[in-house]
């Protein structure tokens, strides 16, 4: 008698259906303000948000479902070859059970397999975003501004090839015209420290996130203080460490619930970069891998870039004053006239 696995299993996994590419236009399958807010097996928290201005891929999948691990390679190669371009894949699990369980045998699938891109475990709400779900694998493509451009369902050998062929298309598109949201001001309270401004026009926010066992070594951290030293005035940067574990030496102390405003606390190291004004942030979990070096080189040339910007503004700036000063008529003083002396009348004998 065939396993309850063995029946289900072909029925989950819709490769097994000869189901295929389902563009927006024709399976009229449109999905509008897709969102997702999950904790990576990482500690990570992220949602739809963090990807606005990238190529996304989010792939619903199952270590248990044949077609979706015959994906992962592809997958992988796609985000390593792309992922400096714009692309950005963000895998969503399904059916491993619940907890840190599920978590850990998805962590170890990613470790045997080499898997790179983000990973968290999948809800139903974010599943039910999609009406008449077909079933695994199930790939969501969006278009640059989070713009849906169209799903697939089942992955066969060759598909990597049309996936491909869509990546490219999209990374060469322009990003779409949007204002950039406003950005309010906001300060994070620390335990007996200063309260930190994030969002200032006048300088980059460094958030450095550490714990006694992960934190910055010697040289990451001078490395930082490098940064800072040549540019004063556009970088702040502050190492936290969470309130209700053991201190770090050098570190404020952040009360968790206020970590989690920012998303951080889950995860150490953490590093959240603010651009000036704190339109834009870039997060990087771990220190070990490019990411964190990435991250300061990047910084590195948008502060010379404005600090050059700077300089140059004040340089014309005084050009422009002497031109002013220069081309001022002067006029000189006038002199008092002199009045004529009068002559003495001489006496009449």
């Amino acid at each position: 008698m065939a396993s309850i696995s063995s029946i289900l299993v072909p029925l989950l996994c819709a490769s097994v259906l000869g189901l295929g590419r389902l563009s927006a236009q024709d399976d009229e399958t449109e999905i509008e303000n897709f969102k997702f807010d999950v904790t990576t097996i990482n500690g990570e928290r992220i949602s739809e948000k963090d990807f606005e201005g990238k190529v996304l891929l989010v792939d619903f999948w199952g270590t248990w479902c044949p077609p979706c691990r015959k994906a992962v390679p592809h997958l992988e190669r796609l985000y390593k070859k792309y992922k400096s371009k714009g692309l950005e894949i963000v895998g969503l699990n399904y059916r491993e059970g619940t907890g840190a369980k599920a978590e850990e045998k998805v962590r170890k699938f990613a470790e045997k397999h080499g898997i790179t891109y983000q990973l968290a475990l999948g809800t139903d709400a974010i599943r039910d975003q999609i009406e008449d779900f077909k079933g695994y694998p199930t790939m969501l493509f969006f278009d640059r501004g989070l713009k849906f451009s169209h799903l697939e369902v089942g992955f066969a050998e060759g598909n990597e090839e049309d996936i491909e062929e869509w990546i490219v298309e999209a990374l060469a598109k322009e990003a779409p015209d949007e204002k950039e949201p406003e950005f309010k001001r906001l300060f994070l309270e620390t335990e007996g420290g200063p309260k930190i401004e994030i969002g200032s026009e006048e300088h980059y926010e460094l958030l450095i996130l550490v714990h006694p066992r992960a934190g910055l070594g010697d040289a990451q951290l001078k490395a930082v203080q490098t940064l800072k030293t040549r540019y004063p005035k556009l970088l702040s940067y502050h190492l936290l460490s969470r309130a209700d574990l053991a201190s770090v030496e050098g570190s404020l102390k952040v009360k968790k619930e206020n970590l989690a405003k920012i998303r951080l606390g889950k995860a150490f190291p953490a590093v959240l970069l603010y651009n000036r004004g704190g339109a834009g942030n870039t997060r990087v979990t771990g220190t070990g891998g490019e990411g964190f070096q990435k991250l300061l080189a990047d910084l590195e040339k948008r502060l010379k870039t404005d600090f050059d910007a700077t300089k140059t503004a004040a340089e014309s700036g005084k050009k422009e004053a002497g031109k002013k000063e220069a081309g001022k008529k002067v006029e000189e003083p006038k002199k008092p006239k002199k009045e004529p002396k009068k002559k003495p009348r001489r006496a009449k004998l």
